[in-house]
C-alpha cells in the first residue's frame, strides 16, 4: 500500500527527489545566493528538465502516480508550487495522450520537491553558520578562563568553537592570564579534543 495521507505523499515525494537529486549529480553549492526556493526550482527545470524526465519514463505508472499525487500541497514541507517551477506560465494541457498529463505533473512534483530539498538545506546550513560566528564572537570577548570553561563543558555550545575556547585557554595558561589556574587545565583534559587534551594533561602531569 502507497502513501495515504497528503503528508505521507509528501514525505514519499521529497525522499524519491533527494535520491534522484543525488542520482543527477545535483548540489546545493550552485543554489547557495538563490533567494528562494522557486527560483531554485526554475533554475533546475531550465537545465535539468530533459534528465528528469528521463528517469520519470523509467518508473512504473504506480510509482509515477504517487509522485504526482505528492505536489503542490500547501504545506509546511511544500514551498515551491507548481505555478512557481513554471513561472506562471500556462505549462498543463488537456490532451495529454494517455497517462501523460500524470506524467508531467509527477515531473513538475520531482523538480519542486528537489528544490525545496535544497532550501531547506541551506537555509539549515546558514543558521549553523550563524550560530557558529555568534560563538566565535562570544569566545573572542570572553576574559576569563571560568567563563571559557563554561563554555568547554556546555552541551548545547557548537562543538567546532569548543576547540577555539581551548586553544584560548591554553594561550591564558602560557601567559599566566584571565585567572587560569591547573584545574582550568583538568576540564580542557576531560573535554577538549586534540591536541589540546594531550597538551593540558602534559602540563598537568608535569605539575603533580
Amino acid at each position: 500500500m502507497g502513501p495515504q495521507t497528503a503528508e505521507e505523499r509528501q514525505k514519499y515525494l521529497h525522499n524519491f527527489a533527494r535520491t534522484l537529486a543525488g542520482q543527477l549529480g545535483l548540489q546545493t553549492r550552485p543554489f547557495v545566493h538563490y533567494k528562494s526556493a522557486a527560483q531554485i526550482a526554475q533554475k533546475i527545470l531550465y537545465d535539468h528538465n530533459a534528465r528528469v524526465w528521463e528517469r520519470v519514463n523509467t518508473l512504473s505508472d504506480e510509482t509515477i502516480g504517487k509522485l504526482a499525487c505528492g505536489g503542490n500541497n500547501a504545506s509546511e514541507v511544500n514551498r515551491v508550487s507548481f505555478q512557481d517551477v513554471h513561472e506562471g506560465r500556462v505549462w498543463l494541457q488537456q490532451d495529454y495522450p494517455g497517462l501523460g498529463i500524470v506524467r508531467v505533473v509527477a515531473v513538475t512534483s520531482i523538480i519542486a520537491a528537489i528544490a525545496d530539498n535544497f532550501w531547506t538545506d541551506i537555509q539549515k546550513q546558514k543558521r549553523k553558520n550563524d550560530t557558529f560566528v555568534d560563538a566565535v564572537n562570544l569566545v573572542q570577548k570572553t576574559t576569563h578562563a571560568d567563563d571559557l570553561v563554561h563554555l568547554l563543558v556546555e552541551d548545547h555550545f557548537p562543538s567546532e568553537a569548543k576547540d577555539l575556547v581551548a586553544a584560548r585557554l591554553m594561550n591564558m595558561w602560557k601567559d599566566r592570564s584571565g585567572g587560569i589556574t591547573l584545574d582550568h587545565l583538568v576540564y580542557i583534559g576531560d573535554h577538549a579534543d586534540e591536541p589540546y587534551k594531550s597538551e593540558a594533561n602534559e602540563i598537568i602531569r608535569n605539575h603533580t
